[in-house]
């Protein structure tokens, strides 16, 4: 089984991830964690699956609860990366419909926030697949 690097976990853990429902039935942390073991599984790059552990920990235009002030950005970057911290930033602005607004970024941008969409939506719906992410996924494109 693929560990939580323990600074991480701990800091989720003390924002107060695990005591924040993200669903009637689930809470943040389980959420931010079961979202990197996914890009972990797609074998994707430490900056994409930190930026999956972190996705919302801002807030989203869904899910609203900010569990880190946006003014804290550079402590988040100290912690996952300069890299990292800008995709979960970018989630974090994008509009409700993400995909929309990800397609027309450019490389390797786009890939990483549809990458990072499409693992937090798959851990949100159990069986969900949607064929319209496939041609901007990295993995995809490397088994076609």
């Amino acid at each position: 089984m693929i560990e939580l690097d323990p600074q991480l976990d701990d800091l989720l853990i003390k924002v107060g991830t695990k005591s924040t429902r993200h669903t009637p039935t689930t809470f943040l942390y389980d959420h931010l964690v079961e979202t990197w073991r996914l890009l972990k599984f797609f074998e994707c790059s430490e900056d994409v699956c930190n930026a999956g552990l972190f996705h919302s920990i801002y807030g989203t235009q869904v899910f609203k609860p900010s569990m880190i002030p946006i003014k804290n950005r550079y402590d988040v970057q100290e912690l996952i990366g300069k890299e990292a911290e800008n995709l979960v930033f970018l989630f974090h602005i994008t509009p409700h419909v993400r995909f929309d607004h990800f397609v027309m970024m450019s490389e390797p941008i786009r890939s990483h926030l549809i990458t990072i969409e499409y693992a937090n939506m798959m851990e949100q719906k159990s069986n969900w697949d949607n064929p319209k992410f496939h041609p901007y996924l990295p993995w995809t494109n490397i088994q076609n």
